[in-house]
């Protein structure tokens, strides 16, 4: 299994209710329409407001990320299920349609990539 990671950033002038629904009800079902490459999961996390992280990092004497405002884990069974994802988002009518609308609830700059998984599975298959 291999994961693409998306760490996102809202803009400054929504809520965080505001974007998780901008997000859940708007770009989620406008990805599924031009992306057909479908992951063995995708899930999203959205920031909670509570003291948990903030008690833990005060007294490990860590940081809170501030700046993260959802998460996103899309996993595939193999590299090449990843590859065809990746081609299928870069194609340039599906690029421009993305970053136009991520531009409503996402902050410039606001989206972070980080592959994650098994080495093992991190070769063509």
């Amino acid at each position: 299994m291999i994961t693409l990671t998306m760490l996102l950033t809202k803009r400054d002038d929504l809520t965080d209710e505001e974007f998780r629904r901008y997000y859940e009800e708007r770009h989620v079902p406008l990805v599924a329409r031009l992306v057909k490459a479908r992951p063995v999961s995708y899930v999203r996390h959205h920031r909670l407001d509570n003291d948990l992280a903030r008690r833990l990092a005060t007294g490990r004497g860590d940081t809170v990320d501030k700046e993260t405002t959802a998460i996103t884990h899309i996993t595939f069974a193999t590299r090449t299920d990843a590859e065809h994802l990746i081609e299928a988002m870069l194609e340039p009518s599906v690029r421009e349609a993305l970053a136009a609308d991520e531009g409503r609830f996402i902050a410039e700059g606001g989206i972070r990539w980080l592959t994650t998984g098994d080495p093992d599975d991190d070769s063509p298959s």
